[in-house]
Order: C-alpha cells, then structure tokens, then sequence
C-alpha cells in the first residue's frame, strides 16, 4: 500500500472507521503525515476556533465525517474572546453529524462577565438537540446552563461541567446551581459529572426529582454552599434510577452533608475518595448511606476505613458486595480492614478486591506476607489488584513476592501489580537450582497486569512454569524506570490472545514466535518494522531493546498499536 498514489490512499483511507486510521498513523509516517493532514476527519481535536476551517477547506462535505469534537481556548487565541461563544454555539449546524462535544478552556481564561448578552435562538436550539454528550472543562459564558434554559439538550445523554471562575479557580456557586435549575431540560440525560462548584442539600434534592433518569452522578472537587440555603430539614433525598455514585476530593463538609441525605436504593457502585485526606471521617453516615442500598455491588471509599459496624449494616441490608478497594488509612493498616471483611458475610461474595498501598509513603518498608495468607479466605476471589508506592524512585519500590502469593492464591484468574518490586524467597533473585527442588504446583492465572513494576530475572520465569493458562499480558513502562530499563519477556510455550506492552521512551522491540524473529522500531508515536540489515543502531550503547518470546499472540499491542503480527 506504501506504493499507492496519495489520490488513491486518501480513497481507502474514507473508508475506514476511526480506530483503524488511529492503527494506520501509528505503523507508517507516510500514512500518518496524510491522515493528520487530510483525512482524520471522525474525531478532532483543534487547538483553537481559527484552525477548524483548515481542515475543510478543498472538501466542504468532509464535515458531514466528524461526529466528535474537540476545541480548546486559550486567552492568546483569535477566538478568545466573546465572539468565540457565538463559534461554538454554531458548530452544531456546521457539523450535520456532530454528536459529541468537548470544549476545554485555559485556566488562566477568567472573564466572563458578558454572559448574559449570550443568545441562543431556536434555531441555533435545534441543531444543538442533535448533541448526546457535551463536555465543559470551563463554565464560561454560563454556555451550559444556557443550552439547558432554551432547549437545547432535549436529547442529551452525558454531561460534563467544570464551574471554577476567578483569578484563583475558586469553586463557582452561582454556576452550578444555575446549571442544577435548568436540569428539567434535559430528559434524557444518564449521566452527570460536575466539579469545582458549591451545591446545598437542597440543590442535591432538586437534582434527584427533576433528573429522572440520571444514572450516574459525579460529583468531582466540590464544596457545600451557604448555610442559609442548605434544608432545615435533614429529610432524605432519593432517587431510584440511580446506580453509580462518585465523591472525589470533596470537601469534609460536603461529603457528610450530602451522604447524611442521600437515599439511593438501586445503587451499585459508591465510591468516595479524598487525596487531600488527613483525619477519617464520616462512619456514621457511611453505615446509614449502605443501609439503604441493598443492591450495592462495588463499595470503594478511603474516608475511613472498613469497619465491623459498616459490614454489619452491610451484612442486615441483604448487602452482597462484588468488588471491594481497601486503602492505607490513618491508624488503620490493611489486616485489620480485611480482619473485619472476614467476619462478615461480604468476604462470601467478594469477587474483585483491590489493595492499595499508595499512601503508605513514610513507611520504610511494607510487608504483604500476612494480607497475602488471608487472601485464600476469600471463597470466590477471582480478581486482585495491588497498588504499591507511586511516589517510591524504582530503587526504593516495596517487594512482592511472587511465589509466595502464587502458591497461596492459587485460584485467582487476574492479578494486577502497579509499582513493586517482585521477589521470590527471601531474596530478590534465587537461584535455579532452588526453584527446581521445590514442590511444583499450577496456578490458574489467566491475565496479569504490570505498572510501573521492577521484576527480578527469575519471577518470569517462574510465572511462565506456574500459570500454563496465562493467556493475556500487560506490561506498562513507567517514569520510575530507570533509563535503561529493559524487559524480557520469555513465555516460549504460552499462546496469548493478546499481549500489550505500554512504553514511553523510543525504543526497539525483537519480538520472537516460535523459530521467528522481528525488530521493531518505536518512536515519535509510531511503531515500525525493522529489517535485519538495518539493525546497525541496535549496537549503540544508549539502545533500549525489549525482547518478547512466545509460541503464538492473536494480537500484539506494542506501544497501544494493534495487529501488528497475527
């Protein structure tokens, strides 16, 4: 194909969808320099308002192509100023198949106080009706609340608000309840994301009886508003359709507030999570929220910790929890959590469990051996998920031990490790001739997940001999790695449906099937086939070469690209 004429790529290239142009652009330059030029028309994102026309310009029906889009503001821009809303509001009628929308704004871009001069007409309305999801990382204009007011998200599904305002991005009141009056306007909407703004208990109230099919709620780095407009009454505010609720970095305040009202009854997932956490709260009313919830399946919450009175209240409610997150918490390390999971009647339904050891920073060393042994328990565990220390250099990362867990969960199907260091025995490399006197023994692994994970020369080995069944892998290369660090990836007798191996920095890959070898070349976002006299750069001292080595792989992901070899 790389000998075809442009005139005839740019005839083949119509007919793809967009994630098979997203493979073209990353396994040729020539493809990529022409789609990027011409022809990457289902999915845009532009820099400002001013460039759009450019993508246009010789072929006017190429708009009816873009279905989502993407436009990002900045105060030096052409369209920076209020003439740039008015852009906006038309793209709708200039994209007859637009259906989703993002508009991203610079932080620094503050002023807005011209917006009620903004119009919108029925016209203009009407065209917007086509829209199911509308991102806004930047209230301005109040262009949210003003779409609502005049109809024009009759037929919106998900939408997106970020309301901070000020020289200082100061969370907006105003905004968002502006936005909350209008949510009647739109029907149809399932899912609802807002962030940085302030919001009552009465607000939360009017939000549950006029959104009647909200599904999904967000609510992302907010704040409770003024005391004076909050209920005086502390009656429960509900909502049946509800089934996935999320409070992240919100205020102590808020968070008790809201969660002392809410009433969700058909709830599946809550999570609740603080960064900024420096004392647990709330267990009062967490076991009043998930005593209302008798179909909550994902229970994920860092502001304090997992208690025998919250399983209690899980336990009386009929509560069968599937998934279930464990975080380091003040006064509060990860056996005793599970200690109080264990006595409880959740531990019998647990069937993903994450463990997340991220905020055990001024810790010297973390020691997993005795979660580990409890983990086998847990009757139904088919899924773990174990987060390390991100903030650690590659050098200072805690261990885990590969063999010790293998042979304790030898039942677990996906295991996912982000930022440890693998060990086997007490020491980070043991020789051969100890693995082959010990005891064999199989482990069921099907999926394993690495991020940011420094593994010693034997523990691939060693999951390569234990989980025979291994048939998908995932290996993320992180900042943390050293420079130089290269993987091995040895599994000459596993089949793999897919193996993905994510990695930042240029580099090479000599991928081995069975008696068959090929190099790739990975850089500049591109993944490219090197032939074997060419490979004169490989003996260049700086060269970081990653070597994978299986019998067969359905699909190879080097880098996010796919198919590449079958």
């Amino acid at each position: 194909m790389c000998k075809l004429s442009n005139e005839i790529l740019f005839e083949i290239f119509d007919y793809l969808t967009f994630p098979d142009k997203q493979v073209c652009i990353r396994v040729c330059k020539k493809w990529r320099h022409l789609m990027l030029g011409y022809n990457y028309y289902e999915k845009l994102d532009i820099k400002y308002l001013d460039f759009l026309n450019k993508y246009f310009q010789k072929n006017e029906s190429r708009r009816n192509q873009v279905q989502c889009l993407r436009v990002w503001f900045h105060r030096t821009s052409v369209s920076y100023n209020f003439n740039g809303a008015d852009g906006v509001l038309a793209l709708p009628e200039q994209f007859p198949h637009l259906r989703e929308f993002v508009l991203d704004h610079a932080s620094e871009d503050t002023n807005d106080s011209d917006f009620d001069e903004l119009v919108i007409d029925k016209r203009v309305a009407e065209h917007w009706q086509k829209v199911t999801k509308f991102y806004n990382y930047f209230e301005k204009y109040c262009l949210s609340s003003k779409l609502l007011e005049h109809d024009g998200f009759l037929n919106l599904v998900d939408l997106k608000v970020k309301f901070w305002e000020g020289e200082f991005a100061r969370r907006s009141e105003s905004k968002c309840v502006a936005l909350i009056k209008q949510i009647s306007k739109a029907p149809k909407l399932e899912i609802l994301k807002l962030s940085h703004g302030k919001m009552s208990q009465g607000h939360l109230d009017h939000l549950n009886r006029n959104a009647k099919k909200l599904q999904v709620l967000w609510l992302v780095d907010m704040d409770l508003a003024s005391t004076n407009v909050n209920r005086a009454s502390q009656t429960n505010s509900s909502s049946d359709i509800l089934t996935e609720l999320r409070l992240f970095n919100c205020t102590k305040e808020f968070n008790e507030s809201m969660l002392k009202i809410m009433e969700y009854p058909n709830l599946k997932m809550l999570k609740v999570y603080s960064t900024k956490l420096q004392e647990k709260y709330g267990e009062g009313e967490l076991i009043k929220f998930v005593s209302c919830c008798q179909y909550l399946k994902n229970y994920n919450v860092n502001i304090h910790p997992i208690t025998p009175a919250i399983m209690k209240a899980m336990d009386t409610r009929g509560i069968k929890l599937e998934e279930l997150a464990i975080m380091s918490l003040p006064d509060a390390d990860h056996p005793d959590q599970i200690k109080s999971l264990l006595a409880s009647e959740q531990k019998d339904s647990v069937l993903k469990l994450e463990l997340s050891y991220s905020d055990d920073c001024e810790k010297k060393e973390i020691k997993v051996g005795k979660t580990i042994d409890s983990l086998k328990d847990f009757p139904k565990l088919e899924q773990l998920k174990m987060i390390g220390n991100k903030t650690c250099s590659i050098d200072s990362l805690p261990r885990f031990p590969v063999d010790e867990f293998l042979k304790t969960c030898e039942n677990l199907k996906t295991l996912e490790l982000q930022y440890w260091k693998t060990k086997i025995g007490s020491k980070l490399v043991k020789p051969m001739s100890f693995l082959r006197s010990e005891k064999k023994f199989t482990a069921k692994l099907k999926s394993l997940v690495l991020v940011g994970v420094e593994y010693c020369d034997k523990s691939m080995g060693f999951i390569s001999e234990t989980c025979p069944e291994l048939s998908k892998l995932t290996i993320t290369i992180t900042s943390q790695h050293r420079a130089r660090y290269c993987c091995d990836i040895d599994f000459p007798n596993h089949s793999f449906t897919s193996i993905t191996v994510n990695n930042l920095r240029s580099c090479y890959y000599q991928v081995t099937k069975e008696k068959e070898t090929k190099w790739y070349k990975f850089a500049y976002q591109t993944i490219e086939e090197v032939a074997e006299d060419k490979l004169s750069e490989l003996e260049r001292e700086d060269t970081k070469l990653h070597f994978l080595k299986y019998k067969s792989c359905a699909v190879l992901k080097l880098e996010g690209t796919r198919d590449i070899w079958v």
